[in-house]
């Protein structure tokens, strides 16, 4: 065979593997085929390249394993060279370095050397074709970054799927009508910085005279996290009806984010119990914001009695805090995205300057305490400040 007989078999062959997409595995070894047992090639190295560094694709028939000095001399050749023609060879195991480009980028290198006579074609149709080498190299190096790229698009559209699920669901585990009564209202809102989020708040009916109520937070951002908390949502949500005893609860809920996370993360937590006939308020307050308690005439907060959920296996001996209620009043709670929102100059609000704001509220219905605070955040965030984490606002009306 001929070198213009090999060369239009070569590309009609990895063309037809490329068709029928081969594996990457598979395309490489077809490469090394054509340079090795076809071209005579002994010595061949396929590298790809990126920001990271080197990776080795094809190698073999090498003395010494290529590194990083080598790869420091090779990143200077901008087109194919023949270095076995240079008076000094930085790279003297191979007689040709040919780099593969895609979309203007260098994106991998084919090292070639120890090329033999062959009685069909001789050494100087190999080197005379280094360019033909290039091209048949090029074409598996791109198959392969577009069966990469496209395997990623696959899981990228897998994962926006399960995200949106994942979504669909925390929506579902939030309550959409919230309490009205006399004795006992609530209103709230929730906006997450993402598809899925790190909030948490709930409004559960235990008894036709008592309900739960809580407000929760996770520490931490991103996909792991908001789905520890979908999972905590679920938890609470599933075992809130075997509530006998406020405190075995708030033990179980930590074992139970201790089993989730496994100390990676911990869930701060709000929480309580108001019973309407006996106008007794129990609560609990694991390491979140203290919310402001309103009435009237006076400002206050509930600090916290116990560390997060999840931070320590074995909490330490606390009791539920109990309040009775006398006279209306209002508890307001929220998460670190009130604090932690940016003004243009980059400042935060923080916790004083909602706290400040809270505290001069006049005593108000439940979603007008949500609505001016929403406006106070608003205001100072401006055009160019920034939302950065997920929102929570919650106030409840005891009478």
């Amino acid at each position: 065979m001929g070198f213009k007989e090999f060369k239009l078999n070569a590309l009609l062959e990895v063309s037809k593997a490329i068709n029928n997409n081969l594996a990457p595995e598979k395309l490489f070894l077809l490469l090394k085929f054509f340079l090795k047992n076809q071209l005579k090639i002994k010595k061949g190295c396929l590298l790809k390249v990126d920001d990271s560094g080197f990776s080795e694709l094809i190698t073999y028939g090498l003395s010494n394993q290529f590194n990083e000095d080598d790869f420091a001399k090779l990143k200077q050749f901008k087109d194919i060279t023949y270095v076995g023609k240079l008076e000094q060879n930085p790279l003297p195991e191979f007689e040709a370095i040919i780099p593969i480009a895609h979309k203007f980028e260098i994106v991998a290198y084919l090292m070639v050397g120890d090329i033999e006579e062959h009685k069909d074609f001789t050494v100087t149709p190999v080197i005379r074709n280094l360019r033909f080498i290039q091209t048949l190299a090029n074409l598996v190096v791109v198959a392969v970054e577009n069966q990469i790229l496209e395997a990623q698009k696959r899981e990228n559209i897998k994962f926006r799927k399960e995200l949106e699920l994942a979504s669909h669901i925390q929506q579902l585990l939030i309550p959409k009508e919230l309490p009205k009564r006399k004795q006992f209202s609530v209103a709230a809102k929730y906006q997450p910085k993402d598809k899925i989020g790190g909030d948490y708040y709930d409004v559960i009916k235990l008894t036709d005279h008592s309900y739960f109520f809580c407000l929760c937070d996770i520490s931490g951002k991103g996909i792991t996290a908001a789905m520890i908390m979908a999972n905590f949502q679920a938890i609470l949500r599933g075992s809130i009806h075997r509530l006998k005893d406020f405190k075995a609860f708030i033990t179980y809920l930590n074992k139970k984010v201790i089993e989730l996370a496994g100390y990676d993360y911990f869930v701060t937590f709000f929480g309580g119990v108001y019973n309407l006939e006996t106008k007794e308020l129990q609560y609990i307050n694991a390491a979140h914001f203290p919310p402001i308690i309103k009435t009237e005439n006076t400002n206050a907060n509930l600090p916290t009695n116990i560390p997060g959920l999840g931070m320590v296996a074995e909490l330490p001996n606390f009791e539920i805090q109990k309040l009775n209620i006398t006279s209306p009043t209002n508890i307001i709670g929220f998460t670190d995205g009130a604090t932690d929102v940016t003004n243009e100059k980059g400042e935060f609000f923080g916790e004083e300057n909602l706290e400040k704001h809270l505290f001069k509220q006049a005593f108000l219905a439940p979603n007008e305490h949500i609505e001016t605070t929403l406006n106070t955040i608003k205001q100072y965030v401006g055009k160019n400040g920034l939302y950065t984490d997920d929102l929570t606002l919650m106030s409840i009306r005891l009478n």
